[in-house]
């Protein structure tokens, strides 16, 4: 993403959490903009965020995971980014 679609999506993400928006509907808004590609790296972006602190604990995972469903995104490319991003067991 450029500079201008990031500001856009933040703004974007900014309204609807005051509005109360739930993450099924952002990520159905985000769908409705995006490619599959950009959607894969939003989903490595959030993986690299959750692994900041050196762990991905459990309830990060099912996080990222359940995004990861709301993305449209298949299984096994969840699995690969989670591989690429330094698969390590999740911590509880």
């Amino acid at each position: 993403f450029d500079e201008v679609e990031i500001d856009y999506m933040l703004q974007l993400v900014r309204d609807r959490a005051a509005e109360g928006a739930e993450r099924q509907r952002l990520c159905a808004e985000f769908n409705r903009i995006s490619t599959m590609d950009e959607r894969l790296h939003l989903l490595e972006a959030l993986f690299a965020v959750a692994r900041a602190d050196g762990e991905l604990s459990a309830a990060e995972q099912d996080e990222l995971r359940l995004l990861s469903n709301y993305l449209w995104i298949e299984a096994q490319e969840f699995v690969r980014i989670r591989r690429e991003s330094g698969d390590r067991p999740a911590r509880s």
